[in-house]
């Protein structure tokens, strides 16, 4: 009886067997046809643009060939044929370059386990798309710069792009980038059908915030590659003690009685480096997804405030702080806080406070957080309330450190221009996106042990840990395998450039020193010089004063104004140096800034009818081509310069169709496998910025 059922079940699993393998042949012999249909009602193939192209219609004509001279094939050659067909497709395939977006990846923090709901009225996490654009933060110009950069020279490149994936890079033939001036994303979504080229054979496109909002264009920005230095000088180089003390004073008498003012803002000890070059510059700030403050569609951060009404300058005297926050989940899918503690430059904790989330919480994270229920039951404070008294402790050029910091600052909704990551400028890898963990660093390198308790993390422990680290690299520059890049020996010289970095600190020590001079000169002058030489004295000293008053930058724009005391380097510059040909085409206004770049094609053309045209002869020979668009830009400065002001709605949708069209010819006269990029720009206007966009696809 065993037998029986034992012989009974291997037949039911042979049958099985057989009816997948017969489902697979009827599958093969469909494949097989279909190919043969589509082949015999293709239209007559024009002239193939590659040897790769016509490899593969060869391939396919072989197989339909097959397919009509062996209709009456059994099933499995059917089988054994549809298989060839298909491994012959994905060889073609891998000849192929492949791009595609990978923004879930900027969201290291979002939860998508259903567990963590605690009833059934929470809503089911998953990572859709809505939500994945309501969280991801802001891409920059830098992000574009990147992807070009990876294109083009690829192992090579210091930074791979952290918004998409490229495949294959070496397998593409060029990259050709289009630039169409002051047409933003709005203009994009309010009117697709102007742009139905580019909304059909781009699907892959991004926002991106428009460096128009701080200052800068796009003709700039993508062309500006940072080094692996951070050093940051932003103007006055005084010992800066003066205007420390108040600043740590709250004002809130309530506050008063909590907050430690007693607070040591002098040194430790003596750096052996400055710590300005420790702190990341804003082309870091962006890539590490720092919050900065910019407008974005999603508003991701509209609710942030800025940590001090006003900044000043940072020293290599500005005092540090250590911070570092504990979070919870909460009902909205998001980390929020529930702990922050700051630490000065002895060790000591200035604050430490539990913060209450207005949401509810379904997970306390206690193995990581260190928080409970009965830790928060009691407690009333808020967040506002920590920005506030964070505020009044901090003074205006004070410089955070902290483990990635950037985590702590969007849990606290706070922006802060003068940041020090330890998991920057500690990098044990040698890539920008693996990072050490706190634990680890303070393992090797302080031979300290923390995170280590059942109860959960101590953000004051940590906070502590993460100020001995930047103190120790303080002490002696070392234990960094990549700062501001991948380090790469074949380009060193290019990336540290000793020269220039000496040069940056002269002018530092050379303005300081031509600054105390004046301070010194105008306060010793006077006694028995003539009326004459007291209006000069009177003259200089209130001269000075206005230039310390000048000193004090304006809060959004000090972020991004730090990088003009970073060595920036030219693009087109790096890509001569690494034998890539480059073509520059566009108005005479652009092309004029680039003359001198080494080994560049500039040529400048009056209208977007002739740069598109030349455009598309360029990019036949040229490893990278970008083009310039300006029509659009032209016709609205044209207009606001008029009375009206105003261009009609008409006339605009009329000239997007006719950049679409233009886009659509270059495209189509490209070569096969490269790179299009398509970015419209963005613009501000009275205040109101309309932000930009980049296209990518592969020919």
């Amino acid at each position: 009886m065993a037998s029986f059922s034992g012989d009974l079940a291997k037949e039911v699993q042979r049958s099985k067997k057989d009816k997948r393998l017969e489902a697979k042949k009827k599958k093969a012999v469909a494949l097989l046809k279909l190919i043969e249909m589509n082949a015999s009602e293709e239209p007559p193939a024009k002239k193939a643009r590659s040897t790769q192209d016509s490899a593969q219609q060869k391939m396919v004509a072989g197989a339909s060939d097959a397919a009509e001279q062996n209709k009456k094939l059994s099933d499995d050659e059917y089988y054994a044929k549809a298989r060839q067909v298909v491994i012959e497709r994905r060889k073609a395939a891998m000849e192929k370059p492949k791009i595609f977006l990978t923004l879930e990846d900027l969201l290291p923090h979002f939860t998508s386990s259903k567990e963590e709901a605690k009833d059934e009225g929470d809503a089911a996490a998953g990572l859709d798309t809505n939500k994945v654009e309501q969280k991801t933060p802001p891409l920059f110009m830098m992000d574009l710069q990147h992807l070009i950069m990876y294109a083009l020279m690829k192992n090579l490149s210091s930074y791979m792009p952290r918004w998409c994936k490229l495949l294959r890079p070496s397998k593409m033939s060029s990259v050709v980038l289009v630039v169409v001036h002051d047409v933003s994303i709005e203009d994009f979504q309010t009117h697709p059908e102007c742009f139905p080229f580019i909304k059909e054979h781009f699907p892959t496109y991004v926002e991106m915030v428009s460096p128009s909002q701080y200052g800068s264009s796009l003709d700039l920005d993508p062309n500006t590659t940072g080094d692996s230095g951070t050093e940051q000088v932003a103007g006055d180089t005084s010992d800066g003690s003066e205007k420390t003390k108040d600043s740590l004073v709250p004002d809130d008498d309530d506050a008063k009685s909590d907050l430690k003012t007693d607070v040591k803002t002098v040194p430790t000890v003596e750096d052996a480096i400055p710590r300005t070059t420790l702190m990341l510059n804003t082309t870091q700030m962006m890539a590490e997804g720092y919050p900065v403050p910019v407008t974005t569609s999603n508003q991701k951060y509209a609710d942030f405030t800025f940590s001090k009404d006003r900044y000043d300058p940072v020293k290599p005297t500005s005092p540090m702080f250590a911070l570092d926050c504990e979070m919870c989940l909460t009902c909205i899918r998001q980390n929020e806080l529930t702990r922050v503690s700051v630490v000065n430059e002895h060790n000591d904790v200035i604050y430490d406070r539990l913060v209450k989330p207005r949401n509810r919480i379904i997970n306390y994270l206690t193995k990581w957080s260190g928080i409970t229920k009965a830790m928060l039951d009691p407690v009333t404070t808020r967040i506002e309330d920590v920005q506030r008294e964070l505020s009044q402790l901090l003074p205006r050029d004070a410089i955070l450190c902290g483990q990635s910091l950037w985590n702590d600052l969007c849990a606290l909704k706070m922006f802060h221009p003068y940041v020090i990551d330890t998991s920057v400028i500690y990098n044990m890898s040698g890539s920008r996106s693996v990072k050490c963990g706190l634990k680890r660093l303070s393992n090797l390198f302080l031979g300290r042990t923390i995170q280590d308790s059942k109860d959960g993390h101590c953000s004051a422990e940590d906070a502590t840990a993460t100020m001995d680290l930047v103190k120790l690299k303080l002490s002696l520059d070392f234990g960094d395998a990549v700062l501001g890049g991948v380090y790469f020996p074949d380009m060193k010289t290019y990336f540290l450039r000793p020269s220039a970095a000496q040069n940056v600190q002269e002018t530092f020590h050379a303005n300081n020193t031509t600054h105390n001079k004046a301070l010194s000169n105008a306060k010793n002058a006077g006694g028995e010089g003539a009326k004459n030489g007291k209006n000069a004295v009177t003259a200089k000293i209130e001269d000075t004063l206005q230039k310390m008053r000048g000193l004090e930058m304006d809060q959004r724009k000090v972020f991004f104004q730090q990088k003009g005391n970073t060595l920036m380097l030219s693009l087109f510059e790096l890509l001569a140096d690494n034998h890539i040909s480059v073509g520059l085409i566009g108005n005479k206004e652009l092309v004029s800034k680039y003359r001198t770049e080494p080994k560049l094609k500039a040529i400048a053309l009056e209208t977007d009818k002739e740069c598109c045209k030349e455009a598309a002869a360029v990019c036949q020979e040229k490893d990278f081509t970008w083009v310039n668009l300006t029509a659009f830009a032209d016709k609205v400065s044209a207009e606001c310069s008029e009375d009206d002001g105003a261009l009609e709605e008409e006339e605009r949708k009329k000239i997007f169709s006719k950049l679409d069209k233009r886009v659509r010819k270059l495209v189509g006269k490209l070569r096969e496998r490269s790179l299009a990029i398509v970015v419209i720009t963005g613009r501000s206007s009275r205040g109101q910025h309309s932000n930009a966009a980049t296209f990518v696809t592969i020919t």
